[in-house]
């Protein structure tokens, strides 16, 4: 399988929180010697790597495998307005997943391009819940509990 259709295929196991494709895409990298090379390769169209994706999803498990399998937990997204997995993760309430990132050492420091670190970004939507703003999808309990992660 060629780099380019391997990181593709990656990033879409990733992104449909596909553990099982994502491990078998994983190791079919490993084995043509091609997974260094891809595992934080970015989607020409989105901007965003496997971890992204796979944090902007929820999807934990996807998560543990590709930081196990050496994913850049820092990987930021310039197209994407400099996010990292952290920002994506915050913003859309997956607390596991933050979790994931911060025991990888995330930095929880890093500023996307707006300015706004993840914690930021998890306590504006919090507080668009309680002044009645926002989407109305925010979890304001799962923003509240990964405002204590990236806090502690």
């Amino acid at each position: 399988m060629a780099a380019k259709a391997a990181a593709s295929a990656l990033r879409a196991a990733a992104g449909s929180g596909d553990v099982a494709t994502l491990q078998q895409r994983l190791s079919e990298a490993e084995a043509a010697g091609i997974c260094a090379k891809i595992i934080n390769s970015q989607d020409p169209d989105t901007d965003l790597g496997a971890l992204s994706l796979s944090a902007q999803h929820g999807a934990a498990d996807c998560v543990a495998v590709l930081l196990a399998a050496r994913a850049d937990v820092n990987a930021d997204s310039e197209d994407a307005g400099g996010r990292t997995a952290l920002h994506f993760a915050a913003y859309d309430g997956h607390v596991e997943v933050v979790r994931l990132l911060v025991a990888a050492r995330a930095n929880t420091n890093v500023r996307c391009s707006t300015g706004e670190t993840a914690e930021q970004i998890a306590e504006q939507r919090a507080k668009e819940w309680r002044i009645g703003g926002g989407d109305g999808e925010e979890d304001v309990a799962a923003l509240n509990e990964i405002l204590e992660i990236l806090r502690a």
